[in-house]
């Protein structure tokens, strides 16, 4: 949906004109001398150009109606940039870098110091580690726009010290549309170039598994009963060690690499039915493309010397995949609003890699690492803009969820001798995990304003009240291999081979399960919330906002391990 922004552009002009007392510029022409005049003064006409200077000045119209410090990106500012992203969309504003390609830093704070909204309303995070949500979950053909402030006012969430970024979605379109963009991408460094990748299933190219990296069946059901694994009889325990997916997920391949494909579905139509105004819009989207990269690490001296200590040389290759979806149902009638948002984004990256280098050993290590992770966010939200004259009420409700969900995370690490990485006896050298995070968010809030014509300059009152709720749950399996190497066993050989059915037996490599009381944990976080701010014009160019928020929070973090034996002492926190 494209609206035009009322543009209000400022002109001032200054005219110099000179005079000197030799010569008087003159734009009419001389009456006529009397008749009684004897003398006649010839005066010489003399012109002198004058400096016009023209100065504009363009405030766009949000940034008229905001006391605040703030930037703002309109739908014509996504459409004109091309930015495939709100990560990369909120770049071009100033005061705001992202990092990672994903977190907003916003006057250099790191983005802990910030908070995301999706119109007007809290949103789930699937970072196991972070409460703030990856920017780049967010299309640009999605967005209306997006608001980003760097002060604090009364009207707003009062958590942030960097700056608070607030997406808006498309609703109500302006005019109907269809369209259907096809797109192929081309990178001269890694396109039909050669890169690291696992098999995987065959459905990874959607971003989506076919059930190939589910837990195997013996495992889950060891884990929903509560048994540990090492408590197995041996036989057991084979069996749960050989239930591991193998070749598909542990064989790091070298291939040629795709060239980057993107697809999108954009449609809507806007109908009247008696009185009502209603809009529909849709967007569905697929985005998949491939990175190569070859790094060097370097990690410092334990010590004052500043000095490097070691190098690791890293190549990696990750495969991006993005499916995204939003549906928008909006029904007017005069300043009666009520809108209808569902948006869905599912983000995976297919990751491998082979790491070479001194460990902190002095020793030189070849680690092989693949990992896959699904990241995904959910959320419908209902709001209403209602005007009565100079009241406006505004009110909004969603429900979110966001999850992680990174099976088969594995890493495999090999002693490099004369050269040749090999596998020696060492335990813990093959490690296999699987995390799985799930964060709900319901919330809830109204707000009104009234404006006040006083003399020529508006005064606005406005007021509301805001209510969220968070959980969040965290699971993390920890597995490993332990055991030896037999007589016929080649240590230079594959994962597959290495780990195949024949080796895992009593006597040989058995699966150990290594778990903490910090590989489990739950929290919640519940804020309510009042405000009260008086917005007023105390001259044509001075505007000042006084407000007051009232902010009352309870937050509690459990950690524990799978048995349920518990962590460090539970932390609850609650503050008005």
């Amino acid at each position: 949906m494209k609206r035009s922004p009322k543009h209000a552009l400022m002109l001032s002009s200054a005219l110099v004109m000179a005079f000197t007392p030799a010569a008087i510029a003159q734009e009419a022409p001389a009456e006529d001398a009397p008749a009684t005049q004897e003398e006649t003064v010839e005066q010489t006409d003399e012109r002198t150009l004058s400096t016009v200077v023209v100065r504009g000045r363009f405030i766009p119209e949000p940034q008229r109606q905001t006391s605040q410090v703030a930037s703002f990106l309109s739908a014509e500012d996504l459409t004109r940039q091309g930015d495939a992203n709100a990560a990369l969309a909120l770049t071009r504003l100033s005061g705001l870098s992202v990092v990672d390609g994903q977190f907003a830093y916003v006057r250099g704070l790191g983005d802990r110091y910030s908070v995301a909204l999706l119109n007007g309303s809290p949103l789930p995070s699937p970072e196991p580690l972070r409460r703030t949500v990856p920017l780049d979950l967010f299309p640009s053909s999605m967005l209306d726009g997006a608001a980003v402030q760097k002060t604090f006012s009364a009207n707003y969430p009062g958590e942030f010290g960097g700056g608070l970024i607030d997406l808006k979605t498309v609703r109500q379109p302006a005019e109907d549309f269809f369209s259907i963009k096809v797109g192929t991408g081309y990178n001269t460094l890694y396109t039909l170039e050669d890169g690291l990748f696992v098999r995987g299933s065959d459905t990874d190219w959607s971003g989506y598994d076919d059930g190939l990296r589910d837990l195997p069946g013996p495992l889950a059901d060891l884990i929903a009963t509560g048994t540990n694994i090492n408590s197995l009889s041996p036989e057991a325990r084979e069996a749960a060690g050989e239930s591991l997916v193998n070749s598909p997920l542990s064989v790091i391949q070298s291939g040629e690499l795709d060239p980057a494909v993107e697809v999108a579905v954009e449609g809507a139509k806007a109908l009247t039915f008696d009185e009502f105004d209603i809009g529909l819009v849709g967007v569905l989207g697929y985005d998949g493309s491939w990175t190569n990269r070859d790094a060097t690490q370097q990690v410092l001296r334990n010590d004052a010397s500043g000095d490097f200590d070691r190098d690791v040389q890293v190549n990696q290759t990750t495969f991006d995949a993005i499916v995204n979806g939003l549906g928008s149902l909006t029904v007017g009638r005069g300043n009666q609003e009520v809108a209808a948002t569902l948006f869905y984004v599912h983000s995976t990256t297919k990751d491998a890699q082979i790491a070479v280098g001194e460990d902190g050993s002095n020793e030189i290590r070849h680690r092989e690492r693949t990992a896959w992770y699904e990241r995904e966010l959910t959320s419908f939200q209902l709001a209403g803009t209602h005007g009565f004259g100079d009241f406006d009420l505004n009110w909004r409700g969603s429900i979110a969820q966001s999850t992680y969900d990174a099976p088969y995370e594995r890493q495999l690490t090999r002693e490099v001798v004369d050269g040749v990485p090999i596998y020696n006896n060492q335990q813990g050298r093959y490690n296999i995990q699987f995390t799985e995070l799930v964060d709900d968010v319901v919330g809830f809030g109204i707000d009104g304003k009234y404006t006040l014509n006083l003399d020529g300059r508006e005064v606005v009152f406005s007021g509301g009240f805001d209510d969220s709720s968070t959980e969040r749950d965290y699971r993390q399996f920890n597995f490993r291999f332990n055991g030896s190497i037999v007589d016929g066993v080649d240590p230079l050989a594959r994962p597959d081979f290495l780990f195949s059915p024949d080796n895992i037996a009593p006597g040989r490599f058995f699966l150990n399960e290594s778990t903490t009381t910090t590989d489990f944990y739950d929290a919640g976080l519940d804020v309510t919330s009042y405000f009260a701010q008086v917005d007023a014009d105390i001259t044509d160019f001075i505007k000042a906002t006084v407000g007051v928020r009232q902010e009352s929070g309870e937050q509690f973090v459990r950690s524990f391990d799978r048995f349920g034996n518990p962590g460090p002492e539970e932390t609850r926190l609650e503050n008005d």
